[in-house]
C-alpha cells in the first residue's frame, strides 16, 4: 500500500470513527432471520461471556470514543495474555475444518455441535483487571503495555470484541507480544498468526476504535452471513442459538482465522 493510499484509509478510518457515534441504532432483533446483533444484544452476549469465562472483562476506553447506545462501563470486552504456541501455517490444512457456503471467501468452521458454547480463553490465559481489507502496516511500538504473564517461550495476544454498527455485529481485535512478553510484534508477524486465506483477504490492522491503538482485527463484514449459516445449520439439527450465545459461536468460527491463538475450548451450557 502506497503512503497516499494508507493517507486515504486514515481519513475513512477517522471518519468512520465519528460515524459510529451517530449512526442508526437498531432496536429490533433480526438475529435468527440474518445473524446480526443489537447493540443490546452484544452487551447480553458479553454479560454472559462473563459469566462462563471470568478472564473476560468489559472496559471503557478512552472518554472520547464513549458510544452512547452501549453502556458506558460496557463499551468492549476484553481478554489479556492468551497463548500462540506456534504459527499458523503449522496446522492448516489439517482437515479438521469445513466450509459453511461455496466461494473463495467463505469462512470455514469446525466440524462440531456449535450450539454448545465455547469458553473464549484456555485455562492459561491470565486474567485482566483492565479498564476496508487490505494489509495496512503499522508500528506497534508505542502501544499499550504487553500482559502481566506473558510466557518465556511463546507468543501471547491481547483480544478484544467491539460493536460494529455498519455490519451489526462483533469484531475482534489483537494485539501480539513477542517470547519475551513485552515486545510488541509487528503486523508481518501477527499474520504469521492467521490462516493463510484471512490474512491476505480479511485481516487489516487499524486504530482500536476505542483505545486509539493501531491494532490488527478480523473485519467483520461476513460475520453476520456465518452466524445466519451456523443458525440454518443448528436448526436442520434441531438446536437453536439465541442471541445471548452468540459469543460461544463466534469464537469457535473466527478460530479457523487465527487456529494457533488459544481463544477458545468448549464449556457445556447450563
Amino acid at each position: 500500500m502506497s503512503f497516499i493510499d494508507k493517507i486515504d484509509r486514515a481519513i475513512r478510518e477517522k471518519g468512520k470513527k465519528e460515524a459510529r457515534k451517530t449512526a442508526t441504532v437498531p432496536t429490533k432483533s433480526t438475529f435468527l432471520q440474518d445473524g446480526k446483533v443489537t447493540p443490546a444484544e452484544f452487551v447480553q452476549a458479553g454479560d454472559l461471556l462473563r459469566s462462563k469465562c471470568p478472564q473476560w472483562h468489559w472496559c471503557t476506553g478512552k472518554e472520547e470514543n464513549i458510544l452512547p447506545y452501549l453502556p458506558r462501563d460496557k463499551q468492549f470486552l476484553e481478554l489479556k495474555g492468551v497463548p500462540c504456541r506456534k504459527r499458523a501455517s503449522a496446522v492448516t490444512g489439517s482437515g479438521l475444518e469445513k466450509k459453511l457456503d461455496e466461494g473463495e471467501d467463505d469462512w470455514v468452521a469446525p466440524d462440531e455441535d456449535v450450539s454448545k458454547p465455547a469458553e473464549a480463553a484456555s485455562s492459561s490465559a491470565a486474567p485482566s483487571s483492565s479498564s476496508d481489507d487490505e494489509d495496512d502496516m503499522f508500528d506497534f511500538s508505542d502501544s499499550s503495555s504487553a500482559p502481566s504473564s506473558a510466557g518465556p517461550s511463546f507468543r501471547t495476544y491481547d483480544a478484544t470484541i467491539t460493536y460494529d454498527i455498519y455490519y451489526y455485529s462483533p469484531r475482534l481485535y489483537l494485539k501480539g507480544y513477542a517470547e519475551d512478553g513485552s515486545t510488541p510484534l509487528t503486523p508481518e508477524q501477527i499474520f504469521e498468526d492467521m490462516a493463510t486465506e484471512h490474512a491476505n483477504k480479511t485481516a487489516t490492522v487499524d486504530e482500536h476504535p476505542h483505545l486509539d491503538v493501531p491494532t490488527a482485527s478480523i473485519h467483520p463484514c461476513k460475520h453476520a452471513q456465518t452466524m445466519k449459516s451456523l443458525i440454518d445449520r443448528e436448526k436442520e439439527a434441531g438446536r437453536q442459538i439465541k442471541p445471548e450465545q452468540y459469543f460461544f459461536t463466534f469464537l469457535k468460527f473466527v478460530q479457523t482465522a487465527i487456529p494457533t491463538i488459544e481463544l477458545s475450548g468448549t464449556v457445556e451450557a447450563e
